[in-house]
C-alpha cells in the first residue's frame, strides 16, 4: 500500500465537534484526512509482534502508552507498529508547502489550509476537492487559526507567516478586513483566546508575545518573561497615576522597551482550555507557563528541551493536565502545574514535529519528519477497551442463547425444528 506522506509532517489537527477526524499535511502539498472510529477496537485486537517486531514493542510497552501506525506502508521498518489506518481522502491542496491546517470550528463540514503559496484556502470536507474559498494574504503563511469560542460574533481567519503583519480574512465578504501592525519581525504562531473572541495573541522572531484587540487593530500588552504577580499589581497601580494608556502608544509606535517573553524567536504559543493560562515555546529551548490576563510568567520550571525547530507544534490535554512537547526523537509529557516530565514515548525513528490530543478521550497523536503518524494510548485505557469488548460479546452470547432457549414454547411442549403450522390429519379433508 503506498505511504500516506511521502515528506516531513509539520501539522495534525482533530476536530473537537466529534472528535471523530483528523487532518494531516506535509510539506510537499498533500492532505489526508482520517477516520478515527474506524480503529477504535485497535488496541482490543492488537496482534503480537515478530521476533523483529519484538524489541520495539518490548520499548513500548516498558511507557504507560502503547502506540500504533497510521501510515499505510507495510513495507518500511517505520510500520512495525501494529494497526495500519488508511485515510479516508487524500488531496493535492498546494503547488508548495503545506504548514498548517484546522477546522472550521462549529462545523467539521469545512476546513482550512495555509502553506507557501501565500493562500489560505477554505475547502469543503464533503466535497473533497471542492474549493471553497480562497484569499492571497502576501506572504508565506506559517499558521493560521479561526476562533473557538461560542456564540463568537465574527467569522475571521488569522493568518501569518514570513512577515511583520497579521492579516485577518472575513469568510463571509470573502475579503481580508484588517492587517494587525506591531511586531519589528515576522510572525511565526499564533492563538485566539477561549474566552474573548475579540483578543489575539502573537508571537515571532521579535521574541515578543502581544495580545491584540482586533475591534482596535492595536496591541495592548506584551508578555514579559521578568514580570511576576507582585510586580504586576504594584505596575497596575502605577500606571493609574502616569497615564499608560498614552505611554503604551508611544512605545507601539516606536517599537522600543517592548517585553521579551523568550530569548529567542517565539514558534508556538497554546492556551489552556479554560483559557486562564497560555503556553509557549521558543528556539531558545524554553517551555514557558503564564497567565493570559496579566501577561507575567508563572515560572513553572519545565526542563531544557533541545528542540529548536520553528515549525514544532505542541498540544494541552483536554483538562489541562499535561502537555505533549516533540523533543529530539521522542515526545515528553509534562505536568502542566509541576513542570515535571510524567512519560517518555519513544516511537518516532526520526524528529517529531506536532502534536494532538484527541478530546473525550486520552489519545495522543504524533507525527514529524519520519512520514509517520503515531497514535498513543494509556494502557490503563488499552485494558479497558479489551474488558469492553469482552463485555459486549458475552451479552450478545447471552442473548443469542436467550432466543434459542424460549420457557413459552418449551411449556407447550413444541419442538423449534418441527412445522407447527401444518396439520397431516387434516390433509385428506376438503371444504
Amino acid at each position: 500500500m503506498a505511504s500516506s506522506h511521502d515528506a516531513p509532517i509539520p501539522h495534525i489537527a482533530i476536530e473537537n465537534t466529534h472528535s471523530r477526524f483528523m487532518l494531516s499535511i506535509d510539506l510537499h502539498g498533500n492532505l489526508n484526512m482520517f477516520d478515527l472510529e474506524r480503529g477504535a477496537s485497535q488496541f482490543a485486537n492488537r496482534p503480537k509482534g515478530g521476533d523483529g517486531d519484538s524489541k520495539l514493542f518490548d520499548r513500548i510497552n516498558d511507557s504507560s502508552f502503547l502506540a500504533s501506525s497510521l501510515d499505510g506502508n507495510e513495507n518500511k521498518r517505520h510500520a512495525l507498529v501494529p494497526k495500519k489506518y488508511s485515510p479516508t481522502f487524500r488531496l493535492k491542496a498546494s503547488l508548495g508547502a503545506l504548514r498548517y491546517c484546522c477546522w472550521y470550528p462549529p462545523d467539521p463540514g469545512m476546513f482550512i489550509t495555509g502553506g507557501f503559496d501565500q493562500r489560505v484556502r477554505i475547502w469543503d470536507t464533503n466535497a473533497t476537492k471542492k474549493l471553497l474559498d480562497q484569499y492571497n494574504v502576501g506572504f508565506p503563511i506559517r499558521c493560521c487559526e479561526m476562533p473557538e469560542t461560542f456564540g463568537s460574533n465574527h467569522s475571521l481567519i488569522a493568518a501569518c507567516g514570513e512577515a511583520p503583519v497579521v492579516r485577518l480574512c472575513d469568510s463571509i465578504s470573502g475579503s481580508i478586513t484588517h492587517t494587525l501592525i506591531g511586531h519589528s519581525a515576522n510572525v511565526f504562531t499564533l492563538a485566539w483566546s477561549p474566552t474573548q473572541a475579540f483578543t489575539l495573541l502573537t508571537g515571532g522572531d521579535d521574541s515578543t508575545i502581544r495580545a491584540w484587540d482586533i475591534r482596535k487593530g492595536k496591541w495592548f500588552m506584551a508578555f514579559d518573561q521578568e514580570r511576576t504577580l507582585d510586580s504586576l499589581s504594584s505596575n497596575r497601580r502605577a500606571t493609574r497615576r502616569i497615564g499608560w494608556k498614552r505611554k503604551r502608544d508611544r512605545e507601539a509606535k516606536r517599537n522600543i522597551d517592548v517585553p521579551r517573553a523568550h530569548s529567542g524567536c517565539v514558534t508556538c504559543i497554546k492556551f489552556a482550555r479554560d483559557g486562564r493560562r497560555l503556553f509557549s515555546t521558543g528556539q531558545d529551548g524554553r517551555l514557558r507557563s503564564w497567565q493570559s490576563d496579566g501577561g507575567c510568567e508563572l515560572f513553572v520550571h519545565f526542563e531544557h528541551t533541545g528542540n529548536g525547530s520553528r515549525i514544532l507544534r505542541f498540544d494541552v490535554s483536554e483538562y489541562d493536565h499535561c502537555i505533549a512537547y516533540p523533543d529530539r526523537q521522542k515526545v515528553k509529557l509534562y505536568g502542566s502545574k509541576t513542570g515535571r516530565v510524567i512519560q517518555v514515548l519513544n516511537g518516532h525513528f526520526e524528529t517529531p514535529l506536532c502534536c494532538a490530543f484527541r478530546i473525550g478521550t486520552q489519545e495522543l497523536y504524533t507525527a514529524g519528519t519520519d512520514h509517520q503518524i503515531l497514535a498513543w494510548c494509556p494502557e490503563a485505557v488499552e485494558k479497558e477497551m479489551k474488558e469492553a469488548w469482552n463485555e459486549v460479546r458475552r451479552q450478545r452470547q447471552q442473548a443469542c442463547n436467550a432466543e434459542s432457549k424460549n420457557p413459552f414454547i418449551d411449556s407447550l411442549g413444541f419442538s423449534t425444528d418441527d412445522d407447527n403450522w401444518s396439520d397431516d390429519s387434516l390433509s385428506g379433508l376438503s371444504v
